[in-house]
């Protein structure tokens, strides 16, 4: 289940922040369940071979995010949460990154649309 879970080197995002992203991603598309147990924060750190303390502050957002819950003795786990708006806010947040780096460059924002709409047709 957790092999889903994997860094990618080229990726200019921190660690912490693929880790959050990809867990997001496998909670919002219903990959991971409800109630599903975590590896600890050491096992999963030596999985991905990263440092503990990347894990635990990807852990500590997950958390706060209200995505996981931590049991005391029991482990984490992930928590009940409809993530499908948590993913669509991601999504709005990409899509206006990368319309927002376009427009600085002199694209206007009717061509990025037609351009959106043909990708769309194609998706």
């Amino acid at each position: 289940m957790f092999k889903l879970l994997n860094i990618d080197g080229r990726d200019k995002r921190p660690i912490y922040q693929q880790i959050i992203d990809k867990v997001v991603l496998l909670v919002g598309t219903g990959v991971w369940e409800e109630g599903e147990k975590l590896p600890s924060i050491r096992s999963l750190a030596q999985d991905l071979g990263v440092n503990a303390n990347t894990v635990a502050r990807a852990y500590t957002e997950l958390e706060y995010r209200g995505i996981i819950v931590t049991v005391p003795k029991s482990g984490t786990f992930v928590a009940k949460v409809d993530l499908a708006t948590e993913v669509e806010a991601d999504a709005r947040k990409e899509i206006e990154n990368v319309f927002n780096k376009y427009i600085s460059l002199g694209i206007s924002k009717e061509k990025l649309e037609g351009i959106s709409m043909e990708v769309l047709k194609h998706a």
